[in-house]
């Protein structure tokens, strides 16, 4: 399988890169240089997505709220979209619990993060 993963170098990513090195795997992460809200030219036809992306940092969000709506509202519109215009038949997002009480701008970001995605099941 061609598979995706975005945030491939976050704690998650990096393992999960381990468990499916199997499959061809192509990394997505602003570590190495690919930033999810830029023009995505180079994105090939995979099988699946794995959406982990994401600005975590509670804190910081709060600092930087436009950075983190950016990154995980519509930097998950982006890679959704470009996926289903390459024909993508498996996008999994990668949550968080804090979606159930949105509190604060890391919550809000990633709640709407899901509404875009219910949007296109």
């Amino acid at each position: 399988m061609n598979i995706c993963i975005t945030g491939s170098e976050g704690f998650i990513g990096k393992h999960l890169q381990r468990k499916l090195a199997a499959h061809n795997i192509y990394p997505i992460d602003l570590k190495r240089g690919i930033d999810i809200r830029k023009k995505l030219d180079y994105f090939r036809p995979f099988d699946a997505v794995i959406h982990l992306a994401a600005l975590t940092d509670i804190r910081e969000s709060e600092l930087n709220p436009h950075e983190t709506h950016s990154t995980n509202t519509e930097g998950t519109k982006k890679i959704l979209y470009t996926a289903i215009q390459n024909n993508v038949k498996r996008f999994i997002l990668a949550s968080s619990a804090a979606v159930y009480n949105p509190i604060n701008h890391y919550a809000n970001s990633k709640f709407w993060a899901e509404k875009i995605c219910e949007e296109y099941k």
